[in-house]
């Protein structure tokens, strides 16, 4: 809800939701005093984070999932992938490398914008660089 109190729809554009643990937690907390309205930098913040750890954990699933087709070999142990998925891993390197044009264009602007924000929860992103497991 944005701060007049009107449905604000998710970031795919689809309605929300208000569910009885939203009411009671969020909207109208029981024992609580009225929540202060949050600061415009504040209400950006609070949208962006669940954004941003659903692609930190997509990202995690993504370097699981190649983790386990590289693992799936042959008797002689060359991975499956390497010998019959040309195709597939084609395709998996087209939609990598426009990903990785998306995150060049965030990371430079970033990088124009000024300081980075540091995260307030101090928490890693639990991404592990295949060059830091080495």
């Amino acid at each position: 809800m944005d701060a007049q109190g009107y449905p604000e729809p998710s970031a795919a554009g689809d309605d929300t939701y208000v569910d009885n643990k939203y009411l009671r937690e969020t909207l109208a907390p029981k024992d609580k005093e009225g929540q202060e309205p949050l600061d415009e930098e504040a209400v950006l913040e609070e949208k962006s984070q669940p954004a941003l750890k659903d692609t930190q954990g997509a990202l995690r699933g993504l370097a699981d999932a190649m983790r386990n087709l590289g693992g799936i070999e042959d008797e002689v142990g060359v991975p499956l992938i390497e010998q019959r998925g040309r195709a597939q891993a084609n395709l998996l390197r087209e939609k990598l490398e426009t990903l990785l044009a998306t995150a060049e264009e965030w990371w430079e602007a970033a990088v124009d914008a000024g300081p980075a924000v540091v995260d307030e929860t101090g928490e890693d992103d639990g991404i592990e660089d295949e060059s830091e497991s080495a």
